[in-house]
């Protein structure tokens, strides 16, 4: 038997071939998961234990109570992100516990942060990666369990139908611990809707398996020393095939993972995905959140980060992940000054109105560009017709054209007909206009 619930699409199929039963529990606790949708994660997780250490946190306990929440119970699969939070909030070290594979590379990551055993005290402070998502007993009267997903770091989401579960059920109960915070779990996750589609991965698998089929009659025709050489510079990660023995295979199970992977990245496509996968669950139950309003309010100041904040670390870090959930920030970046920004105070309304108006403007100076000296004279007259044509209410000045990225503009002066005339030197393109 198994306490683990394992989803019958991703059983192996020596268990698919098996006889299934089903144990029904008397007077089982339904657990109501807080599900809050964040966009930065690591970020908003530190924040929220911040307030934690700051101010408190309280919430309705099992008994209905309003109870102050004295230990927090973290489970994330990343040690990178436990490490940014600890340095971030420079947390003593003496109030966190860090629960993760006791490797080399952890325990350099970690630095003053020991690697802590499931068994030894717990802190204020206890950060859990999956190797104790399942399998491990703790024990506290008083502890809230948060577990954080990443849709953009896939070694961090969290299947609700399976591990989910497992880690509602890893704070244990007996005659001397009763947690009273053992129906309530907090779920905080991103999304990515940029995720494969059916066909798309059915594509993908098909190359998959063409791939396992040539590197499988590869291999048949190496001799034992080139297959030494061959296994030290693969990388199989990515292949449906393994090395077990010193022989390669088909891996079924590999095969069985990927499937697993692609299932679970769309169940955090969006919210309303990871709504239904809670529902589908007989272990959670989805209640009305009133009650946890103080609560959601702390919550929701821990986790709210400001537009302007958003575009100002995009500003400062540009990155795929922040164009996937705000495709604007490359066109705002793109056309307008940090100083113009701040002038439209960072208002995504008056900033897209401004960055339509640029784009509106370089289709001026498109239609205008002939490479060469033009006077201001005769600036100012086309760019007047070329506002007109297009509806642009703005007063034709040839000092415009100093705005221009389209093309190298240089201010210059000619000798025309005996007299000096002002205008600019139009030169190469600069880019494509789209």
């Amino acid at each position: 038997m198994s306490a683990t619930p394992i989803d019958l699409d991703f059983e192996i199929d020596f268990l698919k071939r098996l006889p299934h039963y089903k144990v029904q529990w008397n007077g089982v606790t339904k657990i109501t998961p807080i599900r809050y949708k964040v966009t930065q994660l690591t970020k908003g997780l530190a924040r929220f234990i911040q307030i934690f250490l700051d101010e408190g946190i309280s919430l309705p306990d099992i008994n209905g109570n309003v109870s102050k929440v004295e230990e927090l119970y973290i489970f994330i699969n990343s040690v990178t992100s436990i490490k940014q939070i600890a340095d971030t909030l420079k947390l003593n070290p003496d109030d966190v516990k860090i629960c993760c594979a006791d490797r080399i590379r952890n325990n350099k990551l970690l630095g003053e942060y020991q690697i802590e055993s499931v068994s030894s005290p717990n802190k204020k402070i206890n950060f859990f990666t999956k190797k104790c998502f399942q399998g491990c007993n703790l024990f506290t009267n008083n502890g809230l369990i948060i577990v954080a997903s990443d849709a953009y770091r896939t070694q961090t989401l969290v299947d609700i139908s399976t591990t989910m579960e497992q880690i509602a059920g890893r704070i244990r109960i007996n005659d001397e611990y009763q947690n009273i915070f053992r129906n309530v779990i907090v779920h905080l996750f991103s999304t990515n809707k940029n995720v494969m589609s059916d066909e798309e991965f059915e594509m993908l698998m098909q190359d998959k398996e063409k791939e396992a089929d040539k590197l499988l009659s590869g291999w048949s025709k190496l001799d034992k020393e080139e297959r030494q050489t061959y296994i030290k510079r693969m990388n199989l990660d990515t292949e449906l095939v393994s090395i077990i023995n010193g022989k390669m295979i088909y891996n079924n199970l590999k095969k069985q993972s990927f499937i697993y992977k692609q299932a679970l990245r769309k169940t955090y496509k969006d919210g309303i995905s990871i709504r239904d996968s809670f529902m589908q669950s007989e272990k959670f139950e989805l209640t009305n959140q009133n009650k946890w309003k103080d609560f959601n309010i702390k919550l929701a100041k821990a986790m709210t980060v400001s537009y302007e904040q958003l575009l100002k670390d995009y500003l400062d870090s540009p990155s795929e992940s922040y164009e996937q959930e705000y495709p604007e920030f490359p066109l705002i970046k793109r056309y307008l000054k940090e100083s113009e920004m701040n002038t439209l105070r960072w208002n995504r309304e008056k900033m897209l109105k401004a960055v339509e108006d640029k784009k509106q403007v370089d289709k001026v100076f498109l239609a205008i560009y002939q490479p060469g000296f033009i006077s201001n004279q005769d600036l100012k007259g086309k760019l007047k017709d070329e506002f007109g044509r297009l509806g642009i209410k703005l007063s034709p000045k040839a000092t415009l054209i100093e705005n221009c990225t389209l093309y190298n503009v240089e201010k210059a002066s000619r000798k025309i007909d005996g007299k000096t005339v002002s205008g600019y030197e139009l030169g190469k393109m600069v880019f494509t206009f789209e």
